[in-house]
């Protein structure tokens, strides 16, 4: 009973150790506010076409390539940025299947959102090319520390040929920090393996003994 007893106790405080080693972590110190929603707009080009898209290329609302634009209904740490600009990367796509295509993982995707450079890593985006709308989701990061991103929608508003070079204009989307129990799966992770060690390193000991 009591090394059982010992056992759990031992687990208690791996998990509790592993919380602590977490909450220490410069990475995991966030100054993005959990919950934050970035929100943002501009235009979208698909190439060579919306029946075959292999690229998304991006330009801000006013027209500037490779940049998009701070939509004013972004909360947060994204609030007081609409009308502002950051820095985008065009996104290759790779078709999985029917309609469906999918692009990233692509690091520093988004670069200078607001004064604190805020950064945004895309981990996967699914784009369906027959309505050329996406879900996605990411990483925020700062200087000193980073946040996961989910829930991420892309709305585009299809600009219709007589042809197949049917292109994409306007788009908006957005993407929310996650709040920090997302965090617990890989937290709890950690401290099953310093529970593995702990119990290995017991029964080593009762062996010798």
């Amino acid at each position: 009973m009591t090394s059982k007893t010992n056992f759990f106790g031992a687990a208690a405080a791996a998990i509790a150790l592993s919380a602590a080693t977490v909450s220490a972590s410069p990475a995991q110190a966030f100054d993005i506010t959990p919950g934050s929603i970035l929100s943002f707009v501009g235009s979208v080009k698909v190439a060579p076409n919306i029946n075959n898209p292999s690229q998304l290329t991006f330009k801000s609302a006013s027209g500037t390539a490779n940049k998009i634009t701070i939509a004013s209904d972004s909360t947060g740490s994204f609030a007081g940025l609409g009308g502002t600009t950051a820095a985008i990367k065009a996104l290759p796509l790779l078709p999985i299947g029917g309609n469906f295509y999918k692009g990233g993982a692509i690091a520093n995707f988004i670069t200078g959102i607001g004064p604190n450079a805020i950064s945004f890593d895309l981990t996967e985006f699914i784009f369906n090319k027959a309505n050329a709308d996406a879900k996605f989701s990411g990483i925020f990061r700062t200087a000193t520390s980073s946040i996961l991103a989910e829930n991420g929608t892309f709305t585009s508003q299809l600009n219709e040929s007589k042809n197949i070079t049917r292109k994409i204009s306007s788009f908006s989307a957005d993407v929310q920090a996650i709040p920090t129990p997302a965090l617990l799966p890989g937290l709890i992770g950690l401290g099953m393996g310093v529970l593995r060690k702990r119990k290995k390193e017991m029964a080593e000991a009762t062996a010798e003994a």
